[in-house]
């Protein structure tokens, strides 16, 4: 028997090595995607969102020891990752506010409005920066 009358007599239901593999690698892999929890599971599920809340973490330490720009820096990562959160862009017009950097606080608290934030997060940023003007 040739080699291709053996692949044309393979039932079409018998799975190929290829797609078992696959089945086997990708069936774990799939389970912690739907819930990483390290970084290393992060970058293998391409979900970038899940390192907005350390970058947060470390924003808010710069913001504390008053480094402003720095955490206004980080904070537009955040929101780059998580293009969806309006907590970030918010944050960031904080920073910005206590930076003295008014303008860029206005256009970040703008983007974490359009992005749907909360009245109470709208308000404290807003009440920062008008103490800064």
């Amino acid at each position: 028997m040739s080699s291709a009358s053996r692949w044309a007599e393979k039932p079409a239901s018998a799975p190929s090595a290829a797609s078992a593999i696959a089945a086997a690698v990708w069936g774990p892999l799939a389970a912690t995607c739907a819930e990483p929890r390290s970084w290393t599971a992060a970058v293998l599920c391409g979900q970038d969102a899940w390192f907005a809340a350390p970058l947060g973490d470390l924003a808010r330490a710069r913001h504390a020891g008053r480094r402003y720009d720095e955490a206004a820096r980080i904070y537009a990562a955040a929101a780059a990752l998580e293009p969806r959160a309006p907590k970030w862009p918010a944050y960031q017009s904080m920073s910005l506010a206590a930076a003295g950097r008014i303008d860029e606080a206005e256009r970040a608290l703008a983007e974490a409005e359009r992005r749907g934030a909360g009245a109470d997060l709208v308000a404290e940023a807003r009440g920062r920066i008008d103490r800064r003007r």
